[in-house]
């Protein structure tokens, strides 16, 4: 089965966050986060009912060839299963509203780095302040953006993110070993940097890609806090 890019499809793709006024950004984003619960609750519960009905079909067999079919009848709906909660995730990362921003981010870095082969570090100065949606989800996108790119470009072995809370404002790092990063590549249209620096402006951030001695690069996003609507 084909499998979706999670990460450019959605209706999160469909808009333009330059011209985002932060009250249509928590509208858009309350927009998304409704779309992705249907996806995840309406078409995630009819395949589980499916998954259930062939499997009472598999217990009730005696043919080989019924029992096959109905073992290819739930191996393509788990699939289907899968591929709902990918693109639920992929509109709106539910761990950001249950668990919050830095538990979202620890768990992300649990499940990606091991794939990778990357090991991987998380430290916080001390507890996050109450974000507001668009500043978690800003955070977490270009957190999830530059942990692909060590992936894809870094050919690193470990990854360190850092929240750094002060009392006006959030600075995130997110450092690799990597190979570095040369100049040409911190182009406005090179590696995601587009997408990354429009969310920060979502916040009124400042998004930077630094080298690291002696080796390496760093992503960092800034933002002030105490700013907008926060979330109850």
């Amino acid at each position: 089965m084909p499998r979706f890019n999670c990460h450019t499809t959605g209706a999160a793709a469909l808009f333009d966050r330059r011209h985002l006024n932060p009250h249509i950004a928590r509208q858009a984003i309350a927009t998304t986060l409704g779309e992705a619960r249907e996806v995840h609750d309406v078409l995630g519960g009819i395949l589980t009912a499916i998954k259930m009905d062939a499997n009472r079909i598999l217990e009730r067999a005696k043919a080989s060839d019924l029992a096959e079919i109905a073992n290819d009848l739930i191996t393509s709906v788990q699939e289907g299963i899968d591929v709902v909660r990918e693109v639920s995730e992929s509109l709106h990362p539910a761990a950001l509203d249950h668990l919050g921003l830095d538990a979202a981010i620890r768990n992300h870095l649990d499940r990606f780095c091991p794939r990778h082969g990357l090991s991987s570090e998380l430290s916080l100065n001390r507890s996050l302040p109450l974000l507001t949606s668009v500043q978690k989800l800003a955070a977490y996108r270009i957190f999830q953006e530059a942990l692909t790119n060590v992936v894809r470009h870094a050919n690193a072995t470990r990854v360190v993110v850092r929240l750094i809370s002060g009392d006006r404002k959030l600075e995130l790092f997110v450092e690799d070993d990597g190979v570095g990063v040369d100049p040409p590549s911190r182009r406005a249209g090179a590696m995601g940097i587009v997408g990354m620096r429009e969310r920060a402006r979502d916040v009124g951030g400042e998004f930077l890609v630094l080298p690291r001695t002696p080796r390496g690069t760093c992503i960092k996003l800034s933002f002030p806090l105490g700013s907008g609507e926060q979330d109850k």
